[in-house]
């Protein structure tokens, strides 16, 4: 069962996590090109092998840089290959 020492173990380690990456969050905030930053602390709970145990894991996520690149081929199935010589200079002749 969870309480209240679970709920408090939970935003002990949301605090850790912040403050541990409080200055990386700052920077990664500067490089976002849209204006925000989505940083997401996410729990785990679950009992432990010890008995009356409850394990919490705690995971901060945030994006550092976002990157986004586009590169486009055109192809047609149906068009026959070409098959180039290599041009000959007239004195090559």
């Amino acid at each position: 069962m969870i309480g209240e020492k679970t709920f408090a173990a939970m935003k002990k380690l949301a605090d850790e996590l912040i403050h541990m990456h409080g200055a990386r969050m700052a920077k990664a905030f500067n490089l976002q090109t849209d204006g925000k930053l989505a940083v997401a602390i996410t729990f785990s709970i679950q009992p432990s092998a010890k008995a009356d145990i409850i394990e919490v894991d705690a995971v901060i996520t945030y994006v550092m840089e976002k990157v986004k690149e586009k590169i486009t081929a055109n192809v047609s199935e149906n068009q026959e290959e070409l098959t180039l010589y290599p041009l000959r200079r007239p004195e090559e002749a």
